[in-house]
């Protein structure tokens, strides 16, 4: 089985993290949880450029993606299916800026590197070959791969890659509350994952493992 993870919203908590900087820095108070994903650009007051110059300074100059706190119940998960030899674990994320920062190629290399520091220091079996970076959609990427499931927390990745996985599940997130998945499914926590994992072992219909469609409900 092969299974794969995002990193941001899955199994890390970034936007804890930036909620945290935009009220030190701009001095604001921040929803706790934010019902939006680009905290600084809603909060802090700034243009858009300026506040994207901010974020980018945060990655480059600060190494935000060296230190960013770990989702501990996700992280477990991952962990947990690394330790299963039948199964395949990628990680597969949009962390992809090579036109972003002031220095777009420098950027792109320093969120690489953290990223993959910061993956090998919390998930210390993963294969690096399995780390993907990537650009534009993930669907192709996960076809590729030939995922059986996929974990993301953004409604278009989950709905694209709903039509090229076995299952694609989308995490529960305040910012994301509101959007209709149709082709995926929502989870909210990591033994909802953990029950569709033992239900794909034995090809049980998702229907059948939580008699509803929403394993948290």
């Amino acid at each position: 089985m092969k299974i794969g993870f995002d990193i941001d919203g899955v199994l890390a908590d970034l936007n804890s993290d930036l909620r945290a900087i935009t009220e030190k820095a701009f001095h604001v108070k921040v929803p706790n949880p934010t019902p939006h994903m680009y905290i600084i650009n809603v909060y802090s007051g700034l243009p858009d450029k300026e506040a994207d110059d901010f974020f980018w300074s945060l990655v480059a100059e600060e190494n935000l993606f060296a230190k960013v706190t770990p989702d501990m119940e996700f992280i477990n998960l991952c962990n947990k299916c690394l330790d299963e030899p039948e199964i395949d674990v990628y990680i597969v994320t949009h962390r992809f800026y090579k036109d972003k920062g002031l220095d777009p190629e420098k950027t792109q290399q320093i969120v690489e590197t953290d990223t993959i520091k910061w993956l090998q220091k919390y998930l210390p079996k993963i294969n690096s070959e399995h780390i993907l970076f990537v650009e534009d959609k993930k669907a192709p990427v996960v076809k590729e791969l030939g995922l059986d499931l996929y974990i993301d927390d953004r409604i278009y990745n989950a709905e694209d890659i709903a039509d090229v996985s076995s299952m694609s599940l989308i995490r529960d997130r305040a910012y994301n509350k509101d959007a209709k998945e149709t082709k995926s499914i929502r989870i909210f926590k990591a033994k909802d994952v953990e029950a569709i994992i033992k239900g794909l072992k034995i090809e049980k219909p998702i229907d059948e493992i939580f008699h509803k469609k929403n394993p948290g409900e």
